[in-house]
Order: structure tokens, then sequence, then C-alpha cells
């Protein structure tokens, strides 16, 4: 089983992570960070774009489309926060 999720702490961004166990485990493996988020998010949703598939040619392969934090430049110069999408294969077993 894999599963990709978004997650932050205190100190660090919203960013895009993955996990997995192998049936026969008692519990998952720990976190993997796909992206890390650069930037504050101060929007009010999260959570829209999340979706984690086994890859069909390969039995061990998984796909996973995640959110992170991610500053985008404006004209101006200035950097407003906006959400970015992580793609990543992971490939799950001993």
């Amino acid at each position: 089983m894999v599963a990709g999720f978004s997650g932050s702490t205190p100190t660090n961004y919203i960013a895009a992570f993955y996990t997995w166990r192998l049936s026969s485990a008692a519990t998952l493996d720990k976190p993997g960070l796909i992206q890390p988020g650069t930037i504050t998010w101060k929007g009010n949703q999260w959570g829209d774009y999340s979706a984690t598939t086994l890859d069909p040619t390969d039995d061990w392969s998984f796909w996973t489309v995640q959110e992170y934090a991610a500053p985008e430049p404006l004209p101006s110069g200035a950097i407003r926060n906006r959400w970015a999408t992580a793609i990543a294969r992971i490939r799950a077993g001993p």
C-alpha cells in the first residue's frame, strides 16, 4: 500500500510526502519527501489535487500526484504564495 499526502509542521512549509507498507508489515514506513514546500500558505483551500495509483505495468511501482506550497513571481517583482503539484513514481518494497 502507498499513500500520498501533503504535510507541514510549525517550522516547515506544506510539502508533498508519501509512505508505504507491505501487506505483511504491521506499520507504515517513515514518510518520504517528494517535494518540499518553499513558502507560507495563506489561502483558505487545500487538498483538491491528490491521487495515488498502482502502475499498470509494474506491481511494485505507484504514481502519486500531490500539492505543495510554492512561490509565484509577479510582473511587479513581488511574490505571492500558490500551490503547485508534484508527480512522483514510488517503488515500494524491500
